[in-house]
């Protein structure tokens, strides 16, 4: 990208994603990105329909619909996802308990890789996750489902792994909550 060339709205709209839900407008995904050159865009929650350039009725995948926005706009996108809402039949946020009980940093480092072949198949980019939880209290469960532990230093190792496993498949992680 040659921000040289670029006017400040330009840049300011490099800063910006865009969750996928608000591409309802009129018009076609060309024009949509010359009017908002947005760095990236963000998964939500549910299925692909009712978007620009597409039929009424008409349902396709989420990386078909990140494929036809990556040829539409001028410069590259970064597609996010927070992993609870990739909508698949992947692996799920509840496998964490099960990752802490083996206390194998070397099975961490596999979930996280698996992780990442998921954003992959997906074609994310960037993981908003995992969700470095504590359980502190056995009653309740974390946003992430069931957290890895309730020890800290231990949490931090095996999230350490989880986060390599992750970024060996070329998808960033953000680590998140800390209640």
């Amino acid at each position: 990208m040659d921000f040289k060339n670029m006017s400040l709205r330009e840049k300011v709209y490099k800063t910006m994603i865009l969750n996928f839900c608000v591409m309802d407008t009129e018009g076609t995904l060309k024009e949509f990105f010359e009017k908002y050159p947005v760095a990236g865009m963000y998964f939500s929650k549910g299925p692909v329909e009712g978007l620009i350039e597409m039929e009424e009725g008409e349902s396709i995948t989420k990386s078909e619909f990140v494929t036809k926005c990556r040829k539409a706009s001028k410069t590259p996108l970064v597609i996010c996802a927070d992993g609870a809402n990739i909508g698949d039949d992947g692996i799920q946020p509840l496998t964490q308990i099960v990752v802490g009980a083996t206390n194998s940093e070397e099975l961490a480092y596999e979930y996280g890789k698996c992780l990442g072949m998921q954003m992959n198949y997906n074609d994310v980019d960037w993981l908003l996750g995992p969700c470095v939880d504590l359980a502190y209290h056995r009653g309740l469960s974390s946003s992430s489902g069931l957290p890895i532990s309730n020890d800290a230093e231990f949490a931090a190792n095996m999230f350490a792994k989880v986060v390599e496993g992750l970024q060996d498949q070329n998808v960033a992680a953000t680590v998140k909550h800390f209640p």
